[in-house]
């Protein structure tokens, strides 16, 4: 096998999703077995074939895609801004996850609160001593574990892809 990286075996593998805190749901009547884990409303499934073993690294890679960890991590697939639609100037993303994940970036959601365009504006403004007391501890925490994706929609004065910190759309509804 060529290649940077030597093929995983099963045990190797189970570990690994075990590290990542995902935990094996019962199987009958067959080889796949499926690890899950749910991060911020979403559910991560990874398939595991152990007869396949050892894997390739086409099925490393596919397990950590569908476990969202690839090897860059997610990744952006697709770019937008509510600009047109809302009047806000603020970058919309959608993830090369398994739900596809519609995410805004935390410098955009702390700039439609009327932040500043730093990144650190929102979770500054949520720990401030006022704030951290009325939004509560969900809140404060969800914050705090923003997801980290990769902008991969490298556009003018980038030449390659950037981190992102940025928030589940359609779990942020946090009122």
């Amino acid at each position: 096998m060529s290649g940077r990286f030597h093929p995983l075996t099963c045990k190797q593998v189970k570990q690994i999703l075990t590290n990542l805190e995902f935990t094996q749901r019962a199987q009958k009547g067959t080889s796949h077995v499926h690890w899950v884990k749910d991060v911020n409303g979403h559910r991560y499934k990874v398939t595991v074939d152990c007869p396949k073993a050892p894997f390739s690294q086409d099925l490393i890679s596919s397990m950590a895609q569908q476990a969202g960890v690839a090897r860059w991590g997610v990744s952006a697939t697709h770019k937008g801004n509510f600009r047109e639609e809302f009047g806000i100037d603020v970058d919309c993303y959608v993830l090369n996850d398994e739900s596809k994940t519609a995410v805004i970036s935390q410098r955009g959601m702390g700039k439609a609160l009327g932040l500043s365009d730093s990144g650190a504006a929102l979770p500054a403004f949520v720990n401030g001593k006022k704030m951290s007391e009325a939004v509560g501890v969900e809140l404060l925490e969800r914050i705090s574990k923003p997801l980290i994706f990769k902008d991969a929609t490298v556009g003018v004065g980038l030449s390659q892809p950037r981190p992102v910190n940025g928030y589940d759309v359609q779990n942020s509804c946090w009122a």
